[in-house]
């Protein structure tokens, strides 16, 4: 018994029918012209005529019978019947043809089949001139037969006894065929009837025979002559039967121990014995099962004694025939053998492992085994077996399939043996895990390793390897088949997902190796397993995601293999993983257990086994371009993001393989981007995200941009209103590469400027870009892009700040503003972004002196005003062109292509105020000729529009196009300074900002030898009465300094030293508006002096508090101006009677900072009058009604005794002589400022604690110095209320 072939054989007989439906009958019944056509060429096979006409006859018959098979037939039958005088070779080639058609026959008419059964039951009692051949032909023609009706035949066959114990030779020789078939195929029907059929015709035939003549007589015939005749060997294996047929019958228990010897004993002869003695063995064992089993263990036991060399090969024999004994014998005792499997089975295996490596005692191992399970199974209750012996024998198959070869393959022992453990599968116990692992690993080593198919061909045509029985491609599908067939049968003995998870992961190094052929034959087992599971197991396995994505990753990375048919399997079983990994959502009606997997039982898997895929439910994706397979990865993709929102480390493992393998892989076939972002900003969003997680899933979104960006921005974008701490990481992650950050920006951009009034999405996405790249400023990725793009920017940006201010929001974003803004009030409203886009422009370009120009002149507030934006504009480009920008020829060439354009009239009104401002620029006025922007200006005249008009004639009034302009008005400069001392405020006021104007529309050209003077009257208003007055002098003096020629600035730069404490106390102004002008100015004079640090100093008077914004000013003002501090105190004792109380404060405050800190300094600049003079102003002050002031006169007098006594250490110094060394006192200084302890007056109504960091060296001033009671006395003459 082998399994080629078998097909369906193992999966139940089916019913035949006897009758063919009566309109197929007739479909295939031959016309008139064709019955003609088939009677001459049956006429045309007469002996006399030639051989060629002959063999063109047959051909002709055989192709008609491809269609007409049953007209045929009937036509030879009708033939035969209706002419009588037939030469016996004639009927022997009508009766090749018979059985030919016969053969290739799926069904034959009942009535028709008795017909031929007829005739060839007579032609083979016939006796003619050709002898054997002509009855054998006859013969044949019943064998054919055989398979369509068994019963009929043989009851045909057993007829030709006629009561004889032989029949004729022809009969015996058709019984022994069908005997040698019976045997071999599993069948179990035809099988039955061939049993049944012989015992009733012994029941019969010993009513007139005794039973022990019938044995003597055919133990005689089967000794008599078999090895002169080897011919007749096939008639064997039917005597056999016949005898084990009358054993069977017997109820001479002694007569059947006897002759169950005697044909034991022939079972050294060879071959045919072994199944002969077999069947005979099985026949008997169905009644005497007790006498057989005894007549079995003593032959075992005889066969073991005999020991001698010489009966080594008689010895073989006799094992193989005890295993096809035992075999048939399971399959003759049919339900009997249920309580006996363990004792049958120890016996097969007991004689297997006498020598293992004999190929004939492999195969009758097999076999018997086979016969033995397919006994099991035909009790109907294999499912309750317990089969102790399983694993035993389970050793034995891995065995057998470890030792064949892996160059050749010429028979079905690995086939066999693997289709054995796929029928053991159903029985009970489970095979251990080990066992299976070592049972797997010896398969795919046998199956995967074997040599190429092309290769295996050429040493067969190269006469290396024995031609095998069967065609070499039949047996390289067929072992594949059962490999496959073997991983189905173990899976559907434990249903559980770790089962097929340990399969997969033992066939991993075949489908990771570097030989195609074992890569090819590992993806394609695992692809077929997979489809097996997809189609006949519902089941959720999105439980154990973690347990497959290795798997799956495997595949993905398999799926780009460079052979074909490779690639195309990994696809297939990702297609079909994914089918079962993602399963989920269609059973979530379903009541399952969670681990569980349930069989799906249908009539066509227990029918046939097969694994076709319904459409209807799902499809399998062929290659990598179809477009289910890019579904199915989406699908995955989403599945793995859906398991990092769970805390299982193993899981996150598991997803995070997977996310690798499909993104590195298969990035480009990614479908809905959108769905996909969205679970990444889920798992962003979840509490318990960890930081793996969060990277995890930000490596999708990094690995997805560069294909897939435009539609990942858009989707992103979704989740920027508000932008939370996930959507911040979302763009961080999409910053990979500055390549990349740049394209990000650019489709920002893009989005920015989609405005559509009547569109709300557009609207909301351009809000939403709005707030992106706000973010983007804060995100270190995108330095480099904002850089890079800043030009780009700059005008839509400042366009987008008016856009929001007359937009009009819809209800759905004005709702979600104010619950923004409800939640968190430090979040921005979407005016306030649009302005945070601007300042931030400046800021990555590191031009912060820009940046405070604006700031300090309130240009943000006056960009915020929707009346006052064009202001707000030129407001931004003035500072821009003051302060030298590097980006105005950038910036000024892209308003300048607007003016070109034809964009909107506010894009045109944007571009046309920073234009006339930037004309002040010398960078902008040398691109002025390339834009012919004169010619634009003089076109705007005409425009429409009054504000394009007022603007296109203020850009044409600049300097650059009227030369005579800045003549006009430096000789008009005198009188207006003039005006200002007219003594009305209005007239001071009008006055300051009339020379403000002036020296702006002088573009810079410098004012000359007044500017000093200029300077010294506008200081003098810095402590009028009037806040409005003080803001523009202060405003005028920045400016005066701001635009100094470098031929004035040497003149300017005492009253420049001058004016800082003034503007320092005033940064404490009661006026925002002077504290605002202050700040800016106190810049302007920073940069005038060339200060360090100025950019410190900014952002501190920008941002930090009042009293921090003091302390950094005064560090500054102390660290650049060590001549002057000794001036400073001098200018602080004035302001000590100042009106406003809190400069008062801020005077005190600065003289006691000074003192603690520059003590030393001030011991060289001042003398013991001016030290008296400070006594004398401390004590004054310890009796203020101010009790700030007072106790910070108390405080402080001991710094001032010590300030004393080193006076006149200095001054006995300077009396002997002996000058200290200036290194000598620095180090004391160091020292000194070191280790001096903090006044606790610093810390007076918050005031933070000043530490010194560093030494400054301070040289000794040398020009006279004037004692304080002279150096023009108090500045405020009048008594100030303390109160006030």
């Amino acid at each position: 018994m082998t399994l080629c072939g078998r097909g369906d054989e193992h999966h139940g007989a089916r019913e035949r029918p006897r009758q063919k439906d009566k309109r197929e009958a007739q479909r295939e019944e031959l016309n008139e012209n064709e019955s003609k056509v088939c009677f001459f060429n049956l006429r045309n096979l007469r002996e006399e005529n030639s051989l060629s006409l002959v063999g063109v006859s047959a051909d002709n018959l055989r192709a008609l019978a491809e269609t007409k098979r049953t007209g045929v037939l009937q036509a030879i039958c009708k033939y035969r019947q209706s002419i009588h005088k037939i030469s016996p070779r004639h009927r022997l080639r009508i009766n090749e043809i018979l059985q030919a058609v016969i053969r290739s026959a799926s069904s034959i008419d009942y009535r028709l089949a008795n017909v031929i059964i007829k005739l060839a039951s007579e032609d083979m009692l016939r006796t003619t001139d050709l002898r054997d051949l002509y009855q054998d032909a006859a013969g044949d023609i019943l064998v054919a037969l055989w398979n369509h009706f068994p019963a009929e035949v043989l009851a045909k066959l057993l007829e030709g006894f006629q009561g004889r114990l032989l029949p004729y030779r022809s009969i015996l020789c058709v019984l022994g065929k069908l005997a040698n078939q019976a045997f071999s195929e599993s069948d179990s029907s035809k099988l039955d009837v061939w049993e049944r059929k012989l015992v009733e015709f012994v029941e019969r035939l010993l009513i007139d025979i005794t039973d022990r003549t019938c044995c003597e007589e055919l133990l005689h015939k089967l000794l008599k002559g078999d090895e002169v005749d080897q011919s007749r060997s096939v008639e064997k294996v039917f005597l056999y039967q016949y005898y084990g047929a009358i054993i069977r019958v017997s109820d001479n228990s002694q007569l059947v121990q006897e002759h169950l010897c005697k044909i034991l004993a022939l079972s050294h002869r060879g071959p045919t014995e072994m199944k002969g003695i077999a069947s005979a063995v099985g026949l008997a064992a169905s009644r005497h099962l007790d006498e057989v089993l005894q007549a079995l263990e003593d032959f075992s036991k005889t066969i073991s004694a005999e020991e001698t060399p010489v009966t080594r090969t008689s010895q073989y024999y006799c094992w193989n025939t005890l295993l096809l004994c035992y075999g048939r014998l399971a399959l003759g005792i049919k339900d009997e053998v249920l309580p006996r499997v363990e004792l049958i089975m120890a016996k097969m295996i007991e004689y297997f492992t006498i020598n293992p490596l004999d190929m004939n005692l492999k195969k009758s191992f097999l076999i018997a085994v086979l016969m033995f399970l397919e006994a099991v199974a035909a009790t109907g209750k294999a499912q309750g077996v317990q089969l102790h012996m399983k694993t035993t024998l389970v050793e034995c198959l891995i065995v057998l399939i470890e030792r064949e070869p892996l160059n050749m393959l010429v028979n079905t022992v690995r086939q066999d043996a693997m289709y054995i453990v796929k029928e053991i599968s159903q029985l009970k116990p489970l095979l251990e895990t080990e066992m299976k692992s070592s049972l797997l690993c010896a398969s795919f080593k046998s199956i995967f390793c074997l040599f190429p198919l092309d290769v295996l061909e050429r040493n067969y045509c190269a006469g290396l390897i024995a031609v095998p029985s069967f065609s070499l491609q039949g047996l390289y599908h067929q072992a594949m088949s059962s490999l496959e067939e073997m991983l189905q049968g173990l899976l559907l003995e434990n249903p559980h997902p770790r089962e097929l998870r340990n399969m997969l992961e033992l066939m991993e190094p075949w489908m990771t190796s570097t030989l195609d052929h074992e890569r090819e034959r590992a993806v394609q087992t695992a692809m077929k397993l997979l489809k097996f599971v997809a189609e006949c197991f519902h089941c959720d396995l999105s439980q154990e995601f973690s347990q497959f994505a290795h798997l799956t990753a495997v595949l993905l990375v398999l799926c780009n293999d460079p052979a074909e048919c490779i690639s195309s399997s990994a696809v297939q079983g990702v297609s079909c993983l994914c089918e079962v990994l993602l399963r989920r959502k269609s059973l979530k009606q379903r009541t399952q257990k969670r681990r569980k997997w349930s069989v799906m039982k249908t009539s066509k898997l227990q029918e046939t086994g097969s694994l076709g895929l319904t459409e209807s439910e799902w499809q399998i994706a062929m290659h990598c371009e179809d477009r289910l397979f890019s579904s199915q990865l989406t699908n995955l993709l989403l599945s793995a993001l859906d398991s990092l929102r769970r805390s299982d480390t193993e899981l996150l493992k598991a997803a995070e393989e997977v996310l690798d393998a499909v993104l590195q892989n298969h990035v480009r076939k990614i479908e809905r981007v959108k769905d996909v972002v969205a679970a990444i900003s889920i798992c962003l969003q979840l509490r318990q995200s960890s930081y793996w997680t969060r990277k995890v899933v930000l490596r999708v979104l990094t690995l997805m941009i560069p294909h897939h960006m435009e539609e990942a921005v858009q989707s992103c974008l979704s989740f920027a209103i508000p932008i939370e701490r996930h959507g911040n990481e979302l763009w961080t992650a999409m910053a990979a590469g500055p390549q990349v950050a740049t394209q990000v920006l650019q489709l920002l951009l893009k989005n920015l400027q989609a405005k559509d009034p009547r569109d709300e999405s557009s609207t909301t996405m351009s809000l939403a870009a709005m707030n992106v790249i706000r973010e983007t400023f804060l995100i270190p990725g995108y330095r480099a892009a904002l850089v890079e793009m800043h030009l780009q920017l700059f005008i839509p940006s400042l366009k987008q700040v008016l856009y929001v201010m007359q937009l009009d929001l819809p209800e759905s974003l004005r709702a979600q503003q104010e619950f923004i803004l409800r939640e968190n009030p430090r979040a921005l409203s979407f005016q306030s972004t649009s302005v945070e886009i601007m300042k931030s422009l400046f800021s990555i370009t590191g031009e912060w002196e820009v940046y405070a120009c604006i700031e300090f002149q309130q240009g943000w507030r006056v960009l915020c005003g929707p009346q006052q934006f064009l202001q707000g504009t030129r407001l931004i480009a003035r500072a821009m062109a003051e302060c030298g920008s590097s980006q105005i020829p950038g910036i000024f060439g892209e308003a300048a292509l607007i003016l070109s354009s034809e964009e909107d009239e506010l894009k045109k009104m944007t571009a046309l105020a920073l234009v006339i401002e930037f004309l002040k620029s010398p960078s902008a006025v040398k691109m002025m000729n390339r834009f012919s922007l004169k010619d634009h200006l003089e076109e705007g005249l005409a425009a429409s529009n009054p504000i394009i008009k007022e603007l296109c004639w203020k850009g044409l009034s600049s300097f650059v196009f009227q030369q005579e302009k800045v003549k006009f008005l430096r000789d008009q400069l005198p009188a207006l300074i003039n005006s200002v001392f007219g003594g009305l405020e209005e007239n001071i006021l009008q006055g300051l900002k009339d020379i403000m104007a002036a020296v702006y529309d002088m573009d810079g050209q410098g004012i000359g030898p007044i500017s000093v003077d200029l300077a010294l009257n506008v200081r003098s208003f810095f402590e009028d009465e009037s806040a409005a007055v003080r803001a523009a002098a202060i405003s005028l003096f920045g400016q005066l300094v701001t635009r100094a020629k470098e031929a004035d600035k040497a003149v300017l730069k005492k009253e420049v030293v001058y004016s800082l404490l003034a503007l320092l106390l005033h940064l404490k102004d009661r006026d925002n508006t002077v504290a605002m002008a202050c700040k800016l100015t106190l810049l302007n004079c920073g940069i005038f002096l060339g200060w360090a640090h100025l950019k410190l100093m900014f952002r501190s008077m920008a941002w930090a508090d009042t009293w921090s914004c003091l302390v950094n000013v005064w560090k500054n003002l102390m660290r650049n101006n060590h001549d002057n501090i000794h001036i400073f105190i001098s200018q602080a004792l004035g302001y000590l009677h100042h009106p406003q109380i809190e400069i008062r404060h801020t005077a005190t405050r600065f003289i006691g900072h000074t003192l603690n800190y520059y003590s030393s300094q001030l011991s060289k600049n001042l003398d013991q009058d001016d030290i008296c003079h400070l006594t004398k102003v401390f004590q004054a002050m310890e009796s203020s009604p101010d009790s700030t002031m007072a106790n910070f006169a108390k405080t402080y007098r001991v710094i001032l005794q010590k300030l004393t006594v080193k006076r006149r250490l200095a001054g006995a110094g300077e009396r002997s002589g002996q000058a200290l060394d200036s290194s000598s006192q620095d180090g004391k200084q160091l020292s000194e400022l070191e280790e001096r302890a903090v006044s606790p007056m610093l810390q007076l109504e918050g005031t933070p604690v000043l530490k010194r960091r560093e030494t400054l060296e301070v040289p000794t001033p040398t020009r006279t110095k004037r004692p304080f009671a002279q150096r023009g006395s108090s500045i405020f003459p009048f008594q100030p209320d303390p109160t006030r």
